[in-house]
């Protein structure tokens, strides 16, 4: 659960709106899939150029590697605007490295509904992990 607490709170830290520049023009799949392949890509990219495309789609990938709860998930999220939050998915598996069969889903949100969501998250998390942190060999209560 660390690893999705951890995500959900870079998002919710994150200073800036999920967008960028070269999704402009592109449709909703392209976007997903341009930045899946950019950082999961298996092709003849550099390191240098694997390294790079990582770092600049990074903030996109949402729920990969978050924790065993999001296996199979292959989804990006972005900003479309200053007030809806998209969230792009389509199966996947990790064992496979493939889309798996399955509809191409599109999640639309507020933004702030998001932040809100988020924010609770984090606060439960952060309210649970100090009630069961030992304190002289016993659980808070």
């Amino acid at each position: 659960m660390y690893g999705a607490y951890c995500g959900f709170k870079e998002l919710l830290d994150n200073p800036h709106p999920l967008w960028d520049e070269s999704f402009d023009g592109l449709s909703r799949e392209q976007i997903h899939d341009l930045v899946r392949n950019a950082i999961y890509g298996d092709d003849e990219r550099s390191m240098e150029a694997i390294l790079a495309d990582s770092q600049r789609y990074r903030e996109f990938d949402f729920l990969t590697n978050w924790g065993e709860q999001f296996d199979g998930f292959a989804s990006v999220i972005v900003q479309e605007d200053d007030h809806t939050t998209t969230i792009l998915h389509r199966p996947h598996s990790a064992w496979t490295r493939q889309r798996q069969p399955g509809p191409f889903v599109v999640a639309i949100c507020s933004t702030m509904g998001l932040r809100n969501a988020c924010c609770g998250l984090i606060e439960w998390f952060d309210r649970e992990a100090a009630r069961l942190t030992p304190t002289e060999g016993r659980t808070k209560r």
